[in-house]
């Protein structure tokens, strides 16, 4: 018994150790914020594809989602106005979404790579663009 608390101890440590050598608090927050960043590119393409395909309860969903944590006296005067530019057909407003959204998805996948190959003490072979095409391939076929 004493030799497993003993052993747990030492992996704890070990562990421990390594994730704070490997900044492994600054990793997190790194694919914490890229994961924020890529939520709303999202949310524009999805509502601006809702209001084509006449899901309007979509965007109420959005809004919602968004702003119901806020106080009521500033986030009603604001939902109104996202309602009012969600809810119009805006064809520009769908490209602009979909390549935000997939941009901002490859950093997610670019954070995960980054943050894995410290993880695992990788050192990256690959160019930038080679990666950060197959990152949007990535985002693509998911």
């Amino acid at each position: 018994m004493l030799r497993n608390i003993v052993a747990l101890r030492r992996v704890l440590y070990d562990a421990l150790g390594h994730f704070n050598t490997d900044d492994g608090w600054a990793m997190a927050s790194h694919l914490a914020i890229t994961s924020l960043m890529a939520l709303f590119p999202f949310l524009i393409f999805a509502t601006t594809l809702g209001s084509f395909l006449g899901a309007q309860a979509f965007a109420d969903t959005a809004v919602h989602l968004v702003f119901d944590t806020w106080p009521e006296q500033i986030a009603k005067p604001i939902a109104h106005e996202v309602l009012n530019v969600l809810t119009v057909r805006r064809s520009d407003l769908l490209t602009y979404g979909v390549l935000l959204a997939a941009y901002f998805a490859s950093n997610g996948i670019e954070a995960l790579r980054t943050s894995l190959n410290r993880a695992y003490r990788v050192t990256e072979t690959r160019g930038i663009i080679y990666r950060r095409v197959q990152s949007i391939f990535f985002v693509l076929i998911a």
